[in-house]
């Protein structure tokens, strides 16, 4: 078994909301979702504003202060991968917590710069090979750019979900 990690970028809300309506349909735990936008980016969000519609069903999402960054709203392992990043270093951020995960530092940049002009970055975490396809099946009907996968991470190792 193989731990996975299946990133996206969104470029708008209504297309993170149909990723996440389509991934909640395909029976994947929300736990298992993560989502990360920038509160001062979003339209419709007030900074430290919780979001509404179907990013706010994800469990634990949070507001996020990120160090020289802004705010931010995370939820499942990238909020964990984030506040440890923001724990452990003065300058945590989107790029470092990323790289800790398992993505190459120049994919982290480009995934952070997205999320700092608007887009929105949605990963799932699965165990199971058939379910990364599947999950990446979703994220290219729903026109997703920018999607890769990990391996498993020390930063994931120790979230819990469901057996995908």
């Amino acid at each position: 078994m193989s731990r996975k990690s299946i990133f996206c970028i969104a470029t708008t809300r209504t297309q993170a909301e149909k990723i996440v309506e389509s991934l909640e349909k395909g029976n994947y735990p929300l736990m298992s979702v993560s989502v990360l936008f920038s509160g001062n980016q979003v339209p419709g969000i007030e900074v430290g504003s919780p979001p509404e519609g179907d990013l706010e069903r994800l469990p634990g999402i949070d507001t996020l202060q990120l160090p020289g960054t802004g705010t931010f709203f995370a939820s499942g392992p990238l909020m964990a991968a984030l506040s440890g990043s923001v724990l452990g270093s003065k300058t945590g951020g989107i790029a470092s917590a990323l790289m800790g995960m398992g993505i190459p530092e120049l994919e982290s940049q480009n995934y952070e710069a997205k999320v700092k002009s608007g887009s929105i970055l949605i990963s799932v975490y699965t165990e199971k090979q058939h379910t990364a396809m599947r999950v990446k099946n979703v994220f290219t009907n729903a026109a997703a750019q920018d999607i890769s996968t990990t391996g498993e991470t020390a930063a994931l190792s120790h979230f819990e979900t469901a057996d995908l």
